[in-house]
């Protein structure tokens, strides 16, 4: 069974409706002029912002496979909570051996393109061994630390590696002073 929110209608509902004002609200504004556009927002930026955030899902995807690869243990062993109610119901655990392929690439998915609901909700069910909606505090303190651990490891390459690569790429621009950004 797939963890699913107590507020999950609620957040729906709130999309939706976000959604509906999105549209009212962007049949009232008025369109730039397509000159002004061109200056606001050349090609060459939007193209580079979007290969940009190309470059930083895929460092994302390969640190979160370092760091599920590096916590493979943590992920197959099962909590003592989960022993626990298997017990109540009279069922025997068994040491996990792999993790689910499916739950694996609902992770990768949600680190991938998702948000960070997604990211929780995705490592919620990868750690949760016994598929019956629970998680003890380790446990949910190890989803937190998953959801935000690769992220933080990426964050941290892209930045360097753009520290790096920054003194090649504006080697022919023009700098920018005060003047421009008036």
């Amino acid at each position: 069974t797939a963890f699913t929110p107590p507020n999950a209608h609620a957040a729906a509902t709130t999309a939706s409706s976000a959604t509906t004002t999105t549209t009212a609200a962007s049949k009232n504004q008025t369109n730039i002029p397509k000159s002004i556009e061109k200056d606001l927002l050349p090609k060459t930026i939007i193209t580079s912002f979007l290969q940009s955030q190309e470059y930083f899902r895929i460092v994302l995807l390969e640190a979160t496979l370092h760091y599920l690869s590096a916590q493979f243990d943590a992920l197959t062993k099962r909590s003592d909570a989960d022993v626990d109610r298997a017990a109540t119901t009279g069922q025997t655990l068994t040491a996990a051996q792999s993790i689910s392929l499916q739950d694996l690439h609902e992770v990768l998915k949600a680190f991938g393109t998702g948000s960070c609901q997604e990211r929780v909700e995705a490592l919620w069910n990868l750690m949760d061994k016994d598929n019956d909606g629970l998680l003890d505090q380790a446990e949910m303190d190890e989803v937190v630390y998953m959801s935000v651990a690769p992220v933080e490891d990426a964050f941290r390459f892209y930045i360097n590696d753009c520290l790096e690569v920054w003194p090649m790429r504006s080697a022919g621009m023009p700098s920018i002073s005060a003047d421009h950004l008036k």
